[in-house]
């Protein structure tokens, strides 16, 4: 039986494929806001903060991942950096760039400061001239959980680690920043990375990372990953891959060129017979290519995310007190919330909303926990 074929079945299949396949999410990590100061939707300040911003964006991805943008004349004057972290793509830092200005106008609504440190990208902006100036307030995110085996060996390889990828980032032509692994078991490896802002110069760079360094080491050095993230740089170690090796690393050499194949000696014959094959099969071979990239996609799409910790903890470091005061609660791992709740039993119900029930419980910690279970008509 002769099958017919429909070309714009093949378009339709193309345009419903990408919806298919999530894409990898730009996790937020941390903000602060000026809380101090607001400014009015349609001010001087509000237009001059748009444009600064849409600057930013716009300009950013395609000047190496960093930029500073000024707009205005006090007291709306608006100033403002972006900065994408590691060696990563324009597309990515685009992307991350797009996601920071939308979290940080959630987070700092009607501020006339603030910042947010995501994944792949740092952004700021203020009502007072920041750019160029060192910046070593820093907060702590850390893994909750502590590396159970060769810990001495694990401290001891971080932190060596750190140093050395600090020495690179010194270098000018790393552009203030580097990443880098290394093996604390012979199965075992620690990722890092270390990064200044680009309006800093080396030797505050210097300064900004030797402090990050310390505060990660003095409050987490046994955990499975932590980062801090000051005003002008940061540092962050995982025991997961949470940079793309391709984008860390320069292409092979030869990547340019092919070698020769045996198709590159067909006859003039045989050529003019390849141009005669049928347009059908053409467009379901491509189809078939497609299926195969989007699935390989969506693998480490997943990879990626459940490489991710399950349980993080926000902390602020005061580097003159040396104190840390959690500010954040904590974010759970489904399984622990199914344990701590007995699956959500109607038995650990103790109230609700219109959005749906609260249950109740003690984790094994003994930390009681509140958890919302959204009902179906709940948009969140």
């Amino acid at each position: 039986m002769k099958m017919s074929f429909n070309p714009y079945f093949s378009i339709l299949i193309l345009l419903f494929l990408p919806s298919a396949f999530p894409s990898v999410p730009f996790e937020y990590r941390w903000s602060t806001c000026n809380k101090a100061l607001t400014y009015t939707q349609g001010s001087a300040y509000s237009s001059n903060l748009d444009l600064v911003m849409t600057d930013l964006i716009r300009k950013t991805p395609q000047s190496s991942g960093f930029n500073t943008s000024i707009r205005g004349q006090s007291p709306n004057k608006v100033y403002a950096l972006l900065q994408c972290i590691g060696n990563i793509s324009a597309q990515k830092c685009s992307a991350c760039s797009r996601e920071a200005n939308k979290t940080l106008h959630k987070q700092c609504a009607n501020k006339v400061g603030g910042r947010v440190w995501m994944d792949y990208c740092f952004l700021r902006y203020d009502n007072t001239n920041f750019i160029s100036t060192l910046d070593s307030e820093a907060q702590v995110l850390l893994n909750e959980k502590d590396v159970k085996e060769n810990t001495e060996t694990f401290i001891s390889t971080t932190s060596t680690l750190l140093s050395n990828l600090s020495d690179e980032a010194y270098n000018p032509a790393n552009k203030l920043g580097a990443v880098g692994t290394a093996a604390y078991s012979p199965s075992k490896l620690v990722y890092g990375l270390v990064q200044c802002w680009r309006d800093i110069s080396i030797n505050n760079c210097r300064t900004c990372l030797a402090t990050a360094k310390n505060a990660v080491e003095d409050c987490c050095s046994i955990k499975q990953g932590a980062q801090a993230m000051l005003g002008s740089c940061t540092v962050r170690y995982e025991i997961y891959p949470f940079f793309d090796y391709t984008e860390s690393s320069p292409p092979h050499p030869n990547s340019s060129s092919s070698p020769t194949s045996p198709d590159a000696h067909k006859t003039k014959s045989n050529e003019k017979s390849s141009k005669r094959i049928p347009i059908s099969g053409l467009v379901g071979g491509i189809i078939l290519v497609l299926v195969i990239c989007l699935i390989g996609m969506r693998k480490r799409v997943n990879a990626a995310i459940v490489g991710r910790p399950g349980t993080l903890e926000r902390r602020g470091f005061s580097s003159e007190s040396g104190l840390l005061m959690q500010e954040q609660h904590l974010i759970f791992t489904l399984e622990e919330l199914a344990e701590a709740t007995v699956c959500l039993h109607d038995k650990k119900n103790f109230g609700g909303g219109g959005l749906g029930a609260v249950h109740k419980e003690t984790r094994n910690d003994r930390k009681e926990i509140a958890v919302k279970k959204l009902s179906a008509k709940s948009t969140q």
